[in-house]
């Protein structure tokens, strides 16, 4: 009887573990699924940013090149 009793239990057992893991599989696909939608719809963005960086780094290395020239005696 304790034989039986501890089959059944194992089965049942691993029956929840199966379909746990299946759960889970499924639910990293989603998640995968929504991080790739996520960074394409954050790439424009995230270019936008980098263009306004370049830019305003650009002015900043031409405010510091005026502020020497204006620092520099002649």
């Amino acid at each position: 009887m304790p034989l039986i009793a501890f089959l059944i239990i194992s089965g049942v057992s691993s029956l929840i573990l199966v379909v746990m893991v299946i759960g889970l599989a499924r639910h990293v696909r989603v998640l995968a699924g929504s991080i790739r939608t996520f960074r394409e719809e954050i790439q424009p963005v995230v270019a936008e940013l980098r263009e306004g960086a370049e830019l305003a780094r650009g002015r900043l290395e031409a405010a510091a090149g005026a502020a020497e020239d204006l620092r520099t005696p002649d």
